[in-house]
Order: structure tokens, then sequence, then C-alpha cells
């Protein structure tokens, strides 16, 4: 009898400059209540600074669309990469906005925060700390 595979819980690729419109999108979907919170929004300032900081050869920006999150999906992707830097003995580092709820998914996979500033917590996840994470036996979902 055959077992049931389960799909991947996500997938990563390298970017292109062709994901630009669809990332911004989804940056304004994803964190234009948090940035309106701490900051105010506006559309063509926060575009200039997203096209400004948009480097798809030099980075890997994972946001899942909020129909998908408390799925579980964030949780296996920081978990892999957790992982990974366990095994690379280094520590990970990350931050926050002080509204975002996703402080929380970070401190249960292990960041501690490390300081605030008057928008931010600076976020760790030391090696000794990832390896015991709860969660990393359910982090192994990539495809």
């Amino acid at each position: 009898m055959l077992e049931a595979v389960a799909p991947p819980r996500y997938r990563l690729r390298p970017a292109t400059a062709g994901d630009f419109a669809f990332l911004h999108v989804l940056h304004v979907v994803t964190l234009k209540g948090y940035v309106t919170q701490t900051w105010g929004w506006g559309d063509a300032a926060q575009a200039a600074r997203f096209r400004d900081g948009f480097r798809p050869e030099a980075s890997q920006i994972v946001l899942i669309v909020p129909e998908q999150q408390g799925h579980g999906i964030g949780a296996a992707l920081i978990g892999d990469v957790l992982a990974e830097a366990a095994r690379a003995g280094v520590a990970t580092r990350l931050q926050v906005l002080r509204v975002n709820p996703a402080r929380r998914l970070y401190e249960r996979l292990g960041f501690a925060i490390e300081g605030e500033t008057s928008t931010h917590y600076p976020m760790r996840a030391d090696p000794d700390r990832q390896a015991a994470s709860p969660l990393r036996a359910e982090s192994n979902g990539r495809g």
C-alpha cells in the first residue's frame, strides 16, 4: 500500500527582478498595518523605500500571505534556517516591529529579545538554544 506524501510546506527559489511587482504588493498586504501603527504609511515613500532596498541577487525574503499564516509554514521555514545555523555553530538574528505579533512565534522558536528601539525588537537565537527548540522535529517540511 502506498503511503500518502504531504506536499512541501514551502519551496525556495532565487528571487529575480521580475518578482518586484508581486513582492511589493505582498509587502504592502503583509506589513502596511504594522508600518502604519509604527510610523504612518505614505504610498510614495513606502514604494521608494521598497524599490531602493530591493536586491534580489543579495537576499532571500520570505513573506507568507495572510491567508496562509498560522498554518505552520513560517515555523517550518524558520526551523530549517535555525537548524542550518546550529549545524554551522552560528547565531541567527532578526528584528521585528514592536507592534508585530510575529514576535511570539520567534520567541517560541528560540529567539530572545536582545534589546529594543522605539520601533523594533532585535532578537537572537544562539546555536545551543536552536538545537533545543521544541519545533525542531517539525521543521523539515521544505520541498
